[in-house]
Protein backbone atom coordinates (compact mmCIF):
# COMPACT_ATOMS: atom_id res chain seq x y z
CA UNK A 1 0.00 0.00 0.00
CA UNK A 2 1.40 3.06 -1.11
CA UNK A 3 1.36 6.42 1.88
CA UNK A 4 1.75 10.04 0.24
CA UNK A 5 4.44 12.19 2.22
CA UNK A 6 4.21 16.08 0.58
CA UNK A 7 6.99 17.74 0.75
CA UNK A 8 8.47 21.61 0.48
CA UNK A 9 9.12 21.76 -3.55
CA UNK A 10 11.82 24.19 -2.40
CA UNK A 11 13.04 27.25 -4.94
CA UNK A 12 9.13 26.43 -6.47
CA UNK A 13 7.14 27.47 -3.65
CA UNK A 14 9.68 29.44 -1.27
CA UNK A 15 9.63 31.81 -4.00
CA UNK A 16 6.09 32.68 -4.08
CA UNK A 17 4.22 29.63 -5.75
CA UNK A 18 2.93 29.07 -9.27
CA UNK A 19 1.50 31.68 -11.57
CA UNK A 20 -0.08 31.90 -14.60
CA UNK A 21 2.45 34.21 -16.54
CA UNK A 22 4.99 36.76 -16.15
CA UNK A 23 7.96 37.53 -13.97
CA UNK A 24 6.23 38.81 -10.74
CA UNK A 25 7.29 41.16 -7.66
CA UNK A 26 5.50 40.73 -4.66
CA UNK A 27 5.23 42.85 -1.85
CA UNK A 28 5.24 41.20 1.82
CA UNK A 29 6.71 42.06 5.19
CA UNK A 30 8.31 38.91 5.94
CA UNK A 31 9.06 36.34 3.19
CA UNK A 32 6.58 33.36 3.11
CA UNK A 33 7.03 29.33 2.55
CA UNK A 34 4.50 27.87 0.93
CA UNK A 35 3.50 24.69 0.86
CA UNK A 36 3.34 22.57 -2.10
CA UNK A 37 0.37 20.66 -3.84
CA UNK A 38 2.98 18.38 -5.24
CA UNK A 39 3.92 15.16 -3.36
CA UNK A 40 6.00 11.94 -3.66
CA UNK A 41 4.66 8.93 -2.65
CA UNK A 42 6.91 6.14 -0.64
CA UNK A 43 5.74 2.40 -1.37
CA UNK A 44 5.08 0.67 1.62
CA UNK A 45 8.71 0.12 2.76
CA UNK A 46 8.62 4.20 3.02
CA UNK A 47 10.97 4.23 -0.22
CA UNK A 48 10.95 6.71 -3.06
CA UNK A 49 10.75 5.68 -6.58
CA UNK A 50 13.54 6.18 -8.88
CA UNK A 51 11.28 7.89 -11.47
CA UNK A 52 9.75 10.29 -8.78
CA UNK A 53 12.96 11.07 -7.01
CA UNK A 54 14.59 12.32 -10.50
CA UNK A 55 11.36 14.10 -11.72
CA UNK A 56 11.54 15.99 -8.49
CA UNK A 57 15.37 16.64 -8.69
CA UNK A 58 15.10 17.31 -12.16
CA UNK A 59 12.19 20.35 -12.17
CA UNK A 60 13.66 21.62 -8.93
CA UNK A 61 17.17 22.36 -10.37
CA UNK A 62 14.83 23.68 -13.48
CA UNK A 63 12.85 25.59 -11.37
CA UNK A 64 15.91 27.48 -8.95
CA UNK A 65 17.74 28.17 -12.39
CA UNK A 66 15.06 30.05 -13.97
CA UNK A 67 14.10 31.85 -10.33
CA UNK A 68 18.03 32.67 -10.02
CA UNK A 69 17.48 33.96 -13.71
CA UNK A 70 14.68 36.26 -12.74
CA UNK A 71 15.93 37.69 -10.12
CA UNK A 72 19.08 38.27 -12.07
CA UNK A 73 17.24 39.82 -14.54
CA UNK A 74 15.50 42.42 -11.99
CA UNK A 75 18.01 43.92 -9.54
CA UNK A 76 21.23 42.88 -11.91
CA UNK A 77 24.06 40.62 -12.30
CA UNK A 78 23.90 39.52 -8.39
CA UNK A 79 27.18 37.30 -7.40
CA UNK A 80 26.73 34.81 -5.93
CA UNK A 81 23.24 34.08 -8.04
CA UNK A 82 25.40 34.60 -11.58
CA UNK A 83 27.75 31.70 -10.07
CA UNK A 84 24.65 29.67 -8.98
CA UNK A 85 22.64 29.96 -11.98
CA UNK A 86 25.55 28.26 -13.91
CA UNK A 87 25.79 25.93 -11.11
CA UNK A 88 22.12 25.01 -11.52
CA UNK A 89 22.53 24.15 -15.19
CA UNK A 90 25.30 22.05 -14.81
CA UNK A 91 23.29 19.89 -12.21
CA UNK A 92 20.40 19.98 -14.87
CA UNK A 93 22.77 18.56 -17.07
CA UNK A 94 23.86 15.53 -14.60
CA UNK A 95 20.36 14.34 -14.04
CA UNK A 96 19.51 14.48 -17.81
CA UNK A 97 21.09 11.02 -18.86
CA UNK A 98 20.09 9.22 -15.97
CA UNK A 99 16.52 10.13 -17.57
CA UNK A 100 17.55 8.11 -20.42
CA UNK A 101 19.44 5.34 -18.38
CA UNK A 102 16.50 4.51 -16.40
CA UNK A 103 13.57 5.43 -19.57
CA UNK A 104 11.83 7.80 -18.03
CA UNK A 105 10.13 10.69 -19.82
CA UNK A 106 11.63 13.97 -19.41
CA UNK A 107 8.97 16.25 -17.30
CA UNK A 108 7.65 19.59 -18.61
CA UNK A 109 6.86 22.66 -16.57
CA UNK A 110 4.62 25.87 -16.10
CA UNK A 111 6.42 27.14 -13.47
CA UNK A 112 7.25 30.91 -13.61
CA UNK A 113 9.18 32.72 -10.77
CA UNK A 114 8.29 35.25 -8.53
CA UNK A 115 10.67 37.66 -7.20
CA UNK A 116 11.15 38.82 -4.29
CA UNK A 117 10.65 42.54 -3.31
CA UNK A 118 14.24 43.18 -1.85
CA UNK A 119 17.51 41.63 -2.07
CA UNK A 120 17.53 40.94 1.72
CA UNK A 121 14.61 38.92 0.99
CA UNK A 122 16.14 37.54 -2.15
CA UNK A 123 19.21 36.34 0.24
CA UNK A 124 16.76 35.25 3.20
CA UNK A 125 14.94 32.79 0.98
CA UNK A 126 18.03 31.31 -1.21
CA UNK A 127 19.39 29.91 2.47
CA UNK A 128 15.67 28.83 3.20
CA UNK A 129 15.49 26.84 -0.16
CA UNK A 130 19.20 25.62 -0.29
CA UNK A 131 18.30 23.95 3.02
CA UNK A 132 15.00 22.29 1.84
CA UNK A 133 16.89 21.20 -0.64
CA UNK A 134 19.72 19.64 1.04
CA UNK A 135 17.14 17.82 3.34
CA UNK A 136 14.86 16.55 0.37
CA UNK A 137 18.28 14.57 -1.52
CA UNK A 138 19.55 13.76 2.06
CA UNK A 139 16.05 11.68 2.32
CA UNK A 140 16.99 10.26 -1.06
CA UNK A 141 20.51 9.13 -0.33
CA UNK A 142 19.51 7.30 2.76
CA UNK A 143 17.69 4.46 0.51
CA UNK A 144 19.44 1.95 -1.33
CA UNK A 145 20.02 3.52 -4.62
CA UNK A 146 21.84 2.47 -8.02
CA UNK A 147 25.46 3.97 -8.27
CA UNK A 148 24.91 6.08 -11.08
CA UNK A 149 21.53 8.04 -8.99
CA UNK A 150 23.84 7.72 -5.89
CA UNK A 151 26.59 9.45 -7.53
CA UNK A 152 24.39 12.35 -9.00
CA UNK A 153 22.90 12.74 -5.62
CA UNK A 154 25.57 12.94 -3.80
CA UNK A 155 27.46 15.64 -6.28
CA UNK A 156 23.69 17.90 -6.04
CA UNK A 157 23.61 17.70 -2.14
CA UNK A 158 27.44 18.77 -1.64
CA UNK A 159 26.44 21.63 -4.29
CA UNK A 160 23.41 22.78 -2.01
CA UNK A 161 25.89 23.01 0.92
CA UNK A 162 28.25 25.62 -0.93
CA UNK A 163 24.97 27.40 -2.48
CA UNK A 164 23.92 27.32 1.57
CA UNK A 165 27.76 28.90 2.45
CA UNK A 166 27.43 31.73 -0.26
CA UNK A 167 24.01 32.59 0.83
CA UNK A 168 25.03 32.76 4.35
CA UNK A 169 28.10 34.52 4.14
CA UNK A 170 25.38 37.27 2.43
CA UNK A 171 28.10 38.81 0.39
CA UNK A 172 26.60 40.65 -2.55
CA UNK A 173 28.46 42.19 -5.94
CA UNK A 174 28.17 44.11 -8.95
CA UNK A 175 24.84 45.78 -9.35
CA UNK A 176 23.33 43.82 -6.94
CA UNK A 177 24.95 45.40 -4.22
CA UNK A 178 24.20 48.95 -5.50
CA UNK A 179 21.00 47.80 -5.75
CA UNK A 180 20.71 46.97 -1.95
CA UNK A 181 22.87 49.87 -1.07
CA UNK A 182 20.33 52.15 -3.01
CA UNK A 183 17.00 50.54 -1.06
CA UNK A 184 19.18 51.10 2.44
CA UNK A 185 19.87 54.87 1.34
CA UNK A 186 16.04 54.55 0.38
CA UNK A 187 15.02 53.32 3.57
CA UNK A 188 17.71 56.12 5.32
CA UNK A 189 16.02 58.82 3.28
CA UNK A 190 12.40 58.00 4.45
CA UNK A 191 13.64 57.72 8.12
CA UNK A 192 15.66 61.22 8.15
CA UNK A 193 12.50 62.99 6.37
CA UNK A 194 10.11 61.29 9.20
CA UNK A 195 12.35 62.80 12.00
CA UNK A 196 12.55 66.15 10.12
CA UNK A 197 8.48 66.38 9.59
CA UNK A 198 8.11 65.64 13.08
CA UNK A 199 10.41 68.44 14.46
CA UNK A 200 8.87 71.04 11.59
CA UNK A 201 5.29 69.92 12.89
CA UNK A 202 6.53 70.95 17.01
Amino acid sequence: MKKTIFVIFTITFIFGGLLLFGIQTYASSEPQLETSPLSLETDSEGNYSIEDMLIYALLDEIHARDTYEAIIEVYGAIRPLTNIVKAEERHIELLLPLFETYQIEIPTSDYVPVVPQTIEEVMLLGQQAEIANISLYESFLSQDLPEDVREVFNLLVEASNQHLNAFSRNRLSSDGEMQLNRQQNGRNSDKQSQRYNCNQSR
